[in-house]
């Protein structure tokens, strides 16, 4: 008698992308779990060593994320208002609170003007 086969299994995909190691290694923002290895408050410290006042630290009230530490010239070009609820909501599906993530935020501004002459 032969028994019936259930065929099932799971396929993962890898993209590593390789880049040279940079200081600092922060591009434009960091987003801290509430269990990460290092605290946000550290991190912001050491970035400050590095380079005084370019970041910003914000703690948020998130069941994952203790804080956001973010560049202040991006939030020059989007509010921390509206910044941080997308980088929370996006972060909040893929991290859990022991995890401290990397992000690069490109932003883009376009104007447009109407001008009158007389």
């Amino acid at each position: 008698m032969e028994q019936a086969r259930t065929v099932s299994g799971r396929t993962i995909t890898l993209h590593a992308t390789f880049t040279q190691f940079s200081l600092p290694p922060v591009r434009d923002a960091l987003i801290v779990g509430k269990r990460a290895l290092i605290g946000p408050k550290a991190l912001f410290r050491s970035l400050e060593v590095l380079l005084k006042g370019q970041f910003e630290l914000i703690p948020v009230e998130h069941p994952t994320v203790e804080a956001i530490i973010v560049r202040k010239s991006d939030l020059r070009k989007l509010t921390k208002d509206r910044l941080v609820p997308i980088l929370l909501e996006e972060a909040g599906k893929i991290m859990d609170e022991t995890d401290c993530l990397r992000v690069e935020i490109e932003i883009s501004v376009s104007v447009t003007r109407e001008v009158r002459e007389g």
